[in-house]
């Protein structure tokens, strides 16, 4: 019942380094694993004998010295689960012992002996959370351990350790009694291990200790009672400890130091006080801790209620190397405070309310690297303090109530490398000397301003690095910094009262990789062309940080790129974003809800010209020149010369200018207008000379134009050209003339370019007339009454004679060069022009509509089910394509050997790309020939126009189609298609592209 846990473990094997499993896995009745690297050895996982229960785990380790015994226990494992399970197992020699979590036998020893190992060759033990079941912890436990050398009992709930309880252990080194609370340890019970090195004792709320209890340990070298209850240390209780190098009583509730308490500690090196409510400390406290090395009082978790009186002898003539008070209020420093401390490194005097420095107090300690009189209340520092610390790499004075520095108080402390005077109350620091190698300065929370150099000309600061001057009064700082900032990496200037505006240039000087400007008042940044060019040459890639919110940046064009860069959205013309090697932080940024239009610069008035408002944009590179509303009677009298590479907006709408004649004014003025709005005035003349001809939006909507010169029809024509071009010219009084012709030419074949060609309309007699929707003979109708008599006798007479004869000898040649004149189609039937063509019509449709078309439409047209009906000759792909033959030249051909094309228009028509070639095929026919030869069908519901080819999407919003589901249909479309030509029915070619040919 108790072999303890491990009769444990038994693997069977004779040698450790030799660790094997048995067959299928299993020694005894444990499951093992062998697993030969940094995590184990060996594994063996053992069941209890009750299947509910959890497994006992055991694992080998190799450790430097030998290999290490880890057994883990559930919390349900007793004594009888480990011994039923490991009672077969062997493993040999185990240096190392480690039990967790399980419960507790008759001696540590038996483990090792059924494990088939010598008790003699342990070295170390460990055991945690043991769980006791009829028995507490004590001495018989560690029989047959007598080479045992290091034990820890940590976390075992111990509450007595008697006398005998390391009796057995004689040749203990090191002992870990830590996190036993309430823990009670007899006078005589360490008496026992004489050759003890190190004691830890921490965490166990320990409250006494007798003044014996460390008698006979003349080799323990480390002390650890951290963290106990202790409130009195008995005098006499550290005597025999005359090899201890580190004391720590930390976390105690001791208030006083009894005089003379650490005479016995000849060898002493470091004492922690931390976290105790001490009052005092002796005269002379260390007279006899000769080796004393580092002291540190820490009071973080109180503060003491009254001042704690320093004696001047506390350190006198020690080694000392690093003395640390903090949050101990301190009356004073003595003046003789560092006497004979030669070998001071760190002196940190922090939160301890002090208010004058001794002026010698460095006198003796000329080697110190370390100084930190932060957080206390000191107003003045003697001018000749820092005098002779030529050593001196750390300086620390924040939060103090430092007003004036005296110019030479650094001067001489040529190996400081940081200085800290941050939250004081400094105005100015521009006489203070600073030696060259200093690196990082902080002079953050004070009151500085900056009206020239801030660090002075007295100072050349090559190697500084970091720059804190955040939480300042400093309103402009591009004057601020010497230019030998050669090495500079961090600029701190947040929450400072920066206004105005930044250029960006300005941070090029140095080799930046972060600078902070949030939280100030500025309203613009600059970012000149030349940044790009100049980070690369003096940085490379190596990245810039720049942190800028929460400023009130003005949502103007300067604010382009910033914007830019923080949405990510570069102009493809725009040359000066920022590089990638740049970075930029920028927490509520004022234009995030602003458009790229919207980021406008204002020119003055007088940059501008006559009554106008000129406005710059970035993003655009455009100037607008609005002189909308301005009562304007003419033109301006001049476009001003903006910089290069910028197109002008020029807006002239909403006025009452009669004129516009463009030629008065300079062609290079004109050059770079992009864009020209001359709607709503009273213009009778336009004259586009000494326009640009690549102009994108030109808008004479709204005037009272009546007419346009052949040379600016032809300047629309070379516009339209370009499909982002737009072109308005709706509301005017245009005259129903055969003068107008060329402008209804027009807008029937470039009403894509004009968005409000629905509105273009010429005044009539007999009304307004819409070219879009009207034959032009509706436009050149009002010929003289005379001259339409005559004409034609005068031709006959003159001419018959001649032209009989010609038609009969060159009749065919004169038939060709007539239907080359576009002006003889006025003349001329469409059966006569269209005499070589071999069909009535081309039949465009997806194949998605196919039962429709071949069943219904081309069968009906074909061969009419009212032998009355005319029958028409069709061309359908399905019938008439040849196979093998490319689709895109068969579509050609059979647009143009067809007098009609009929465009069957569902949703899947618009989606296919073959049907949209037939359509705009037949559309440029339609144009070229100058005849309407397409017409639509709409089959089933009006498609979107979303997805439409734009001239496409015209005809439908003119409603010019016909539908299939019309009472009417038949009648309508054998009205649109051509009249009937005699030919044989029934025997047609078909071809018809569809998306799925």
């Amino acid at each position: 019942m108790n072999f303890f846990l491990l009769t444990v473990i038994a693997l069977g094997i004779n040698e450790i380094d030799g660790l094997q499993c048995g067959p299928k896995s299993k020694l005894g009745s444990c499951y093992c694993a062998t697993h030969y690297d940094s995590n184990y050895d060996l594994k063996l996982e053992c069941p209890s004998m009750f299947p509910w229960k959890r497994r006992l785990v055991m694992k080998t380790f190799k450790e430097k010295d030998g290999h290490l015994l880890e057994i883990s226990c559930d919390d349900l494992a007793s004594k009888e689960d480990i011994i039923s399970n490991v009672k077969d197992i062997d493993i040999g020699n185990i240096p190392h012992l480690r039990i967790n979590n399980c419960p507790l036998t008759e001696t540590f020893g038996e483990i090792i002996e059924n494990v088939d190992g010598d008790k003699n060759k342990v070295q170390s033990l460990s055991v945690m959370f043991t769980k006791y079941e009829d028995e507490t912890l004590n001495g018989t436990h560690f029989v047959g351990l007598r080479n045992l050398v290091n034990l820890t009992l940590n976390h075992n709930s111990i509450k007595v350790v008697e006398e005998d309880f390391f009796i057995h252990l004689p040749n203990l080194e090191v002992l870990h009694l830590n996190n036993n609370p309430g823990m009670k340890l007899h006078p005589q019970t360490l008496q026992k291990v004489p050759k003890l090195k190190l004691l830890q004792m921490a965490n166990s709320k320990i409250s006494v200790l007798s003044e014996e209890i460390f008698k006979n340990l003349a080799v323990l070298r480390k002390l650890n009672l951290h963290n106990n209850k202790l409130e009195i240390v008995p005098a006499g209780i550290f005597s025999d400890l005359k090899s201890l190098i580190e004391l720590n009583l930390s976390n105690n509730k001791i208030d006083s130091v009894p005089t003379g308490i650490f005479d016995g500690l000849e060898s002493l090196q470091k004492l922690n006080l931390n976290n105790n409510p001490i009052m005092a400390l002796p005269e002379y406290m260390f007279d006899i801790n000769k080796k004393l090395q580092k002291f540190s009082f820490v009071n973080f978790q109180l503060q003491n209620a009254t001042f704690l009186s320093l004696p001047s002898t506390l350190f006198q003539n020690l080694p000392i190397k690093k003395i640390h008070f903090e949050k101990v209020k301190i009356e004073r420093l003595p003046e003789q405070f560092l006497s004979g401390c030669l070998h001071l490194e760190t002196l940190i005097v922090k939160s301890c309310s002090i208010e004058i420095l001794p002026i010698d107090l460095f006198e003796d300690s000329k080697d110190v690297q370390k100084i930190d009189f932060s957080g206390n209340n000191i107003a003045m520092l003697p001018s000749s303090i820092f005098k002779g610390l030529l050593k001196l790499q750390e300086l620390n004075l924040h939060a103090n109530r430092l007003a004036m520095l005296d110019a030479n108080q650094f001067q001489e402390l040529i190996s400081l490398s940081y200085i800290k005077l941050s939250k004081n109350q400094l105005n100015n620091i521009s006489e203070l000397k600073f030696h060259e190698g200093i690196k990082e300065i902080d002079f953050s929370h004070n009151h500085l301003q900056c009206q020239n150099s801030l660090f002075g000309t007295q100072s050349r600061l090559k190697n500084l690095q970091i720059i804190n001057l955040s939480h300042n009064r400093i309103g402009s700082f591009e004057n601020c910094f010497n230019e030998d900032l050669e090495d500079l990496k961090m600029l701190d200037l947040k929450y400072n009262r920066i206004t105005g505006d930044l250029s960006f240039k300005y941070f090029l000087k140095y080799n930046l990789s972060k600078v902070d400007l949030s939280n100030n008042q500025i309203k613009k940044i600059y970012f000149p062309s030349s940044v790009i060019k100049e980070k690369r040459r003096k940085n490379g890639e190596n990245p810039l940080e720049v942190l800028l919110s929460n400023n009130p940046i003005t949502c103007d064009c300067f604010a382009t790129e910033l914007k830019q860069h923080l949405e990510g959205k570069a102009n493809i013309q725009q040359k000066n974003t920022l590089h990638q090697s740049i970075s930029i932080e920028f927490h509520n940024f004022p234009c995030s809800n602003v458009t790229f239009d919207q980021l406008n610069c204002y020119y003055l008035n007088e940059e501008c010209t006559d009554k106008c408002a000129c406005s710059f944009n970035r993003y655009k590179k455009e100037v607008s020149v609005n002189c909308s509303h301005k009562n304007m009677q003419k033109l301006p009298t001049s476009i001003p010369n903006f910089e290069e590479e910028t197109s002008i907006r020029l807006i002239l709408s909403h006025n009452n200018i009669t004129s516009a004649d463009f030629s008065s004014l300079k062609k290079e003025s004109l050059s770079k207008v992009t864009h020209l709005d001359l709607s709503f005035n009273a213009i009778t003349q336009f004259n586009q000379s000494n326009l640009p001809a690549s102009i994108k939006l030109l808008h004479l909507n709204n005037n009272k134009i009546t007419k346009f010169n052949q040379s600016t029809v032809d300047y629309f024509k070379h516009l339209t050209n370009y499909s982002e071009t737009s072109l308005r010219l709706s509301d005017n009084l245009y005259e129903c003339s055969c003068a107008s012709l060329e402008l209804y030419e027009l807008v029937r074949s470039r009403y894509a370019s004009m968005a409000d060609f629905d509105n273009i309309h010429f005044s009539c007699q007999s009304g307004n007339v819409f070219p879009i929707s009207a034959e032009k003979e509706e436009i050149c109708s009002n010929i003289p009454q005379i001259l339409r008599l005559s004409l034609p006798i005068i031709i006959v007479s003159a001419t018959s004679f001649v032209l009989l004869i010609l038609l009969m000898r060159f009749q065919e040649r004169i038939e060709i060069w007539l239907f080359a004149q576009s002006w003889t189609r006025l003349f001329l039937s469409e059966d006569l022009i269209d005499k070589d063509k071999k069909y009535d019509a081309f039949i465009s449709y997806s194949h998605y509509d196919s039962e429709y078309v071949e069943n219904i439409l081309w069968k009906e047209l074909e061969t009419p089910s009212n032998t009355k009906d005319p029958a028409y000759k069709c061309k359908v792909h399905t019938r008439d394509f040849i196979p093998g033959e490319m689709i895109p030249d068969q579509i050609i051909d059979s647009v143009h050997e067809s007098r009609r094309t009929i465009i069957v228009l569902s949703e899947e028509y618009v989606k296919a790309d073959w049907t949209k070639m037939e359509f705009k095929e037949a559309h440029k026919h339609s144009i070229n020939d100058k005849r309407q030869r397409l017409i639509l069908l709409v089959h089933g519901e009006v498609p979107s126009t979303d997805a439409m080819d734009k001239d496409l999407r015209a005809y439908v919003k003119l409603n010019a189609f016909i539908h299939t589901g019309d009472k009417e249909f038949w009648n309508k479309i054998r009205k649109s298609l051509p009249r009937q030509k005699k030919h044989e029915t029934g025997n047609s070619e078909s071809a018809t592209t569809d998306v799925n040919i």
